[in-house]
């Protein structure tokens, strides 16, 4: 395997899990304690992160994104534009009436994959390349589903905008992450120079 590529994956595994964190200290700072979160999002970001990880493997390979430090809050802020369309239908149908984000999920219809289709017209805007948009696709969808309860939950009550906005701050540090432990992963499989540091 490409050793940039296991990097990205490893990398988006640390990074979702970064990004867990954050969210969920976001979530008791603005909303209350959810400690949960930590437990029911384990797995989701894990794999989801890996997703990501794969998706910023192949933007960095077609030279989409800037050079470090940039390239990773860039990253994290493209995949959280991608989020745009689930937070203003959210926006649009009010919160879910005594929904806690948790119950909120049963409330959570096809509108989940808005964020997929953003995904997916953002990768091919930027590459041409329909896999480097089906990863974008699959990626962002990654993203809005651990979120997609707190989101339809609150609407367009009160706090809703707030944690939307704090989304940014957690797919910034999410890609950050990623960005600056993926060159460290990948260096020891590397017999000479990083071959494509940016990529």
């Amino acid at each position: 395997m490409d050793p940039w590529l296991r990097a990205s994956l490893v990398g988006g595994v640390f990074a979702g899990l970064a990004g867990l964190l954050v969210f969920t200290l976001l979530h008791v700072a603005l909303v209350g304690p959810l400690w949960v979160l930590l437990l029911v999002g384990f797995l989701p970001a894990v794999a989801g992160g890996a997703v990501v990880g794969w998706a910023f493997h192949v933007l960095a390979g077609h030279g989409k994104l800037p050079a470090r430090p940039l390239q990773g809050p860039a990253f994290g802020a493209l995949m959280w534009l991608t989020l745009v369309p689930l937070e203003l239908l959210a926006l649009s149908r009010g919160p879910v009436p005594g929904a806690t984000p948790l119950d909120a999920m049963r409330h959570v219809g096809p509108e989940v994959l808005l964020p997929a289709l953003a995904g997916m017209l953002a990768g091919w805007a930027l590459t041409q390349d329909l896999r480097a948009s089906a990863l974008l696709g699959l990626a962002s969808l990654a993203l809005a589903l651990p979120v997609a309860g707190t989101l339809v939950a609150l609407g367009a009550g009160g706090l809703g905008p707030s944690i939307f906005a704090g989304m940014l701050l957690v797919d910034g540090v999410a890609g950050f992450v990623l960005a600056e432990v993926r060159p460290m992963l990948a260096k020891p499989a590397l017999s000479g120079p990083e071959a494509r540091p940016g990529g």
